[in-house]
């Protein structure tokens, strides 16, 4: 009778995505992430070195060429919070694998486009892509380290700090290389086996996120926000837009970005899930 009541031995029962409580932070967990993350900090700084080659061969001057840099940190400061709030609802391993398949959909645009119009197209798309990295990678750090029971180790922030430094300043001599050796496509292209890499190891070592609760399309819509999230993007992108020519700057855009900041401020104070 004692056998058959005897508490079962449940050391082999734990789910296959059950975080290692030996080493939670190892570098199969880390890797990908901190990979990730440095994506959008090279492609801002290793397009420079391409910028002459594409004016020539699209018949661009600097001003509009030059575009292609300020598009993705446009994207950049308009997405990044915006994947953090996706990350809530859809989970953060979610996001950051759509990021990097984005990413590959955006390398491909970018080494094979017909006009500068595509190009346009494929460094806001990397924009997209890569600002799912970093806030979904520090979501997936803060999982990790309330499922182990621990705080996060302070060399894993130093991590990401390190790599979003080192890696601004690697872009120009990366870029210089890859556009030395095989023109300003590589530039682009680049990102495709980096994505990939990206998205097989995180899918190899970071575990899955909760199931997705049912709920009606209503409800997800609601929760996403997207009036906040327009009236964020356009209050950035008019302050931005603002900075891009002080030389001459265009006042009245002042004016609409206290608008529009003003109208976000209003609304999320409202918003049931700002």
């Amino acid at each position: 009778m004692t056998a058959d009541t005897a508490a079962p031995d449940t050391t082999l029962d734990e789910p296959a995505t059950a975080p290692a409580t030996d080493r939670p932070f190892g570098w199969r967990f880390t890797a990908p992430l901190l990979l990730g993350s440095t994506l959008n900090p090279i492609n801002s700084s290793m397009l420079a070195t391409g910028l002459v080659g594409i004016g020539v061969d699209f018949h661009t001057g600097p001003g509009k060429t030059a575009t292609l840099i300020s598009v993705l940190y446009l994207c950049s400061a308009v997405m990044q919070p915006t994947m953090g709030k996706l990350s809530t609802l859809f989970g953060p391993r979610r996001v950051f694998l759509s990021g990097a398949v984005i990413l590959v959909v955006a390398g491909a645009i970018g080494a094979f486009a017909p006009s500068f119009g595509f190009l346009l197209l494929s460094r806001a798309l990397i924009g997209v892509g890569t600002s799912a990295a970093y806030p979904t990678a520090m979501a997936l750090v803060r999982k990790r380290a309330d499922a182990s029971g621990t705080g996060v180790p302070s060399r894993v922030l130093g991590n990401f700090s390190i790599a979003s430094q080192v890696t601004t300043v690697v872009g120009l001599p990366l870029g210089g290389v890859l556009a030395g050796a095989f023109g300003w496509r590589a530039l682009f292209f680049v990102n495709v086996p980096l994505a990939i890499i990206t998205f097989t190891s995180t899918w190899i070592g970071v575990a899955k996120d909760q199931p997705l609760e049912r709920g009606g399309a209503g409800r997800i819509v609601r929760a996403i926000d997207i009036p906040g999230i327009l009236l964020f993007a356009g209050t950035i992108v008019s302050l931005l837009v603002f900075f891009t020519d002080l030389a001459s700057p265009i006042w009245w855009l002042l004016a609409v970005v206290v608008g529009l900041g003003a109208a976000l401020v209003l609304w999320e104070l409202r918003a049931a899930s700002p």
